[in-house]
């Protein structure tokens, strides 16, 4: 705690590296987002979420949505490329019952799951 830390990560399909230093800001990290175990979720409701989608589809703005849950985090924890995306999104909705818990025990953050498919169906 209190002790800075930097990681390097390089995208395996492009030739790009992006170094962040903890605690610190996510490169797209705003007030309403939050870190669990190091990946970003986005502290919105399912309206919100929609909302934030739907502008980027009106805007003609390439925008990666994740659905984050606790086996995903235990996969990219082995896997670089999905490590990367998963942290690079510019939309993390907490999915799984464990990012929610998760939320509001390191932050106080009560928050409901946006289910993926719930999700899209919205769109």
């Amino acid at each position: 705690m209190g002790m800075n830390t930097t990681k390097q990560t390089t995208d395996p399909h492009q030739s790009m590296t992006t170094t962040s230093t903890s605690p610190g800001r996510h490169p797209q990290q705003t007030d309403d987002r939050r870190e669990v175990l190091g990946y970003p979720v986005d502290l919105l409701s399912m309206e919100g979420a929609l909302n934030r989608a739907k502008n980027a589809i009106e805007a003609e703005k390439p925008l990666q949505v994740v659905t984050l849950n606790p086996e995903m985090i235990a996969v990219a924890e082995a896997d670089s490329g999905l490590e990367y995306n998963l942290k690079m999104a510019g939309l993390v909705l907490p999915d799984g019952a464990g990012i929610v818990w998760a939320l509001k025990t390191l932050y106080g953050q009560t928050v409901d799951r946006v289910p993926g498919i719930e999700f899209s169906e919205g769109l």
